[in-house]
């Protein structure tokens, strides 16, 4: 058969070589992807235990839940509140309240970059850029949510101007949580009968080994929560 012929006429090292690349495709290719994943599998534990282990210096109750499927969490308590921090790689961390009562208007609070899109979404619903027409307040972050709970933000950043002209109230938590060290952006959100949350796109994973700022951060998540929730 002309198959045959040709096959005998090919060198042996030839053969030799294509089939030891054929091998090395087959076997040595899996096993080199098996072993990456099971390297950063153990470098994000190793991660996750240095995380909850900086949180019990600062935190109540801490407890970690390492799914088989999806990112890893902990949970812990601040100031009699629940807090769950949900751990997605080294580069985003989302801290969510666990509240009974929830506020009753969408809302999310954005770090505002050189632009701001007009509209944003919790879940299916688009909700309008809201202005508070503080400057402090529109140049730092970005705050979509109903009219009618806009009116309501824009009067409680009115009345949190001071004389000296420091931050406080609303404006203070805002301020505080924009300028985070560690944090490259943040994302807050509420919704009706759901927690409040904020995504935390961080710089480096410094923001794992620095509980002291994942403190401050809860806290003016919790002054916001508190403030929200009595509309």
């Amino acid at each position: 058969m002309p198959e045959i012929e040709l096959l005998n006429r090919i060198p042996p090292w030839i053969q030799y070589f294509v089939a030891g690349g054929v091998i090395f495709v087959v076997i040595a290719v899996p096993l080199r992807m098996i072993w990456s994943a099971t390297r950063g599998l153990r470098k994000r534990g190793e991660m996750l235990d240095q995380f909850t282990d900086r949180l019990r210096e600062r935190f109540n109750e801490v407890s970690v839940s390492r799914g088989i499927i999806g990112p890893a969490s902990v949970t812990f308590k601040h100031e009699a509140r629940k807090v769950t921090a949900i751990v997605h790689g080294s580069g985003c961390l989302v801290l969510r309240l666990s509240e009974t009562v929830s506020p009753k208007f969408p809302l999310v609070i954005k770090t505002k970059g050189r632009w701001a899109w007009p509209w944003s979404m919790v879940g299916l619903r688009v909700l309008p850029r809201v202005r508070m027409f503080d400057s402090l307040v529109d140049e730092s972050v970005a705050i979509y949510t109903t009219l009618v709970f806009g009116n309501y933000l824009r009067d409680m950043v009115l009345d949190a101007v001071t004389l000296e002209g420091k931050p406080s109230g609303i404006t203070e938590s805002l301020v505080v949580l924009r300028k985070r060290p560690g944090v490259r952006r943040f994302r807050l959100t509420t919704a009706p009968e759901g927690a409040m949350a904020m995504k935390l796109r961080l710089r480096t994973e410094d923001m794992f080994y620095r509980p002291e700022e994942i403190e401050t951060i809860i806290h003016h998540m919790g002054q916001l929560y508190d403030r929200f929730v009595k509309y």
